[in-house]
């Protein structure tokens, strides 16, 4: 090789080589980022994501991906509008159709349970039946919108997927109580969630409090006072913690142990009607007339529609020989009872 060509050779390769090294780099620089993103979204960091995204934004503003990954980022921002706009721009970059309908649907629950919220995510579930995101989106927005047996069935899917994932189980028990009203089958049905749920997390405050709250509505007052003990242990001064001891107090008709409980209650929400009405039964069950009267009087300055502080003053009054004032409690049963008697604290009836 001449000298001429050898110098030639060695000028190529000074210019040549460092441009396919900048080319390499900058062509390797956008996929780096991206992993780095899709990374720190997989890890929950949206302060970090974004940063990168932005920075994708600035050299490839053109890339699909890049606009999805932003989507879902705004999503997950709750900036639902935001992340379909940033959607509508992917798509228009040529994203794929699947994942585009399945980010919007998810974007457009975040809006709200809406009935365009529900057959997106149920066209994409259709398509996708093992998708945990949005199983969870149809779960959860079922049960916002008390359709139970909907909010059941996505929750089963979702805890066959998550077995040991105590939250699931514990969603899944809340759907199956709010659905059973005094359906013994279905009460224990909430109660095996519950209890699993707890088997998983024995710290879970409010597994073991719906549990109580279950077995109570099954009669099992035993197992609930055992429950609600624990409770109380954890959170002294729980009012429904307070209230429940103080109903199984009442079936052991221990009325000091009953109304001590109730009185604490009381201190912690001064204003419960709940609280006010077992205080009543406690003391119409002592034959204590007078301080029924009060306490169910003083129910009926907060609801005067209450129908059953109306009949129990009544009926305390009429223990006590006061007939005439007994029969106007009675007619404001009657009232109440026909809808005439309205207030705003309480409905009728409770």
């Amino acid at each position: 090789m001449t000298d001429r060509r050898r110098h030639c050779l060695y000028f190529v390769l000074v210019l040549v080589v460092p441009g396919a090294a900048a080319f390499g780099w900058w062509s390797y620089q956008p996929r780096r980022l991206m992993q780095q993103a899709e990374c720190a979204l997989a890890a929950g960091d949206v302060a970090g994501a974004d940063a990168l995204v932005q920075q994708l934004l600035r050299q490839s503003p053109d890339q699909a991906r890049t606009h999805f990954l932003r989507a879902r980022l705004l999503r997950l921002q709750n900036r639902p509008t935001d992340a379909q706009g940033a959607l509508y721009r992917a798509v228009q970059l040529g994203l794929d159709e699947s994942e585009g309908r399945r980010e919007f649907g998810l974007a457009e629950a975040r809006k709200g349970f809406t009935v365009n919220a529900e057959k997106n995510l149920l066209d994409v579930i259709h398509e996708r039946p093992d998708d945990l995101e949005v199983l969870q989106n149809l779960a959860e927005g079922y049960a916002r919108a008390g359709r139970w047996a909907e909010a059941e069935r996505y929750y089963s899917r979702w805890q066959e997927l998550q077995p040991d994932k105590p939250e699931v189980r514990f969603s899944r028990g809340l759907a199956r109580l709010e659905s059973a009203q005094s359906i013994s089958r279905r009460l224990e049905e909430a109660a095996v969630d519950f209890g699993e749920a707890l088997h998983r997390d024995p710290n879970h405050f409010e597994a073991r409090l719906k549990l109580a709250e279950c077995l109570m509505k099954n009669a099992r007052m035993r197992e609930a006072k055992q429950q609600l003990s624990i409770c109380r242990q954890v959170c002294p001064d729980r009012i429904e913690v307070l209230i429940g001891l103080a109903i199984c107090a009442v079936e052991d008709r221990n009325w000091k142990e009953a109304r001590l409980l109730a009185e604490q209650a009381l201190r912690v929400e001064p204003r419960s009607l709940t609280v006010m009405g077992l205080l009543g039964d406690v003391a119409l069950s002592e034959g204590n007339y007078a301080w029924s009267v009060r306490w169910f009087q003083r129910m009926l300055k907060l609801a005067p529609e209450n129908r059953a502080a109306n009949l129990k003053v009544a009926q305390a009054l009429q223990q006590m020989g006061q007939f005439e004032a007994a029969k106007e409690y009675e007619r404001r049963y009657e009232r109440a009872l026909a809808g005439e008697i309205t207030g705003p604290h309480a409905p009728a009836g409770k």
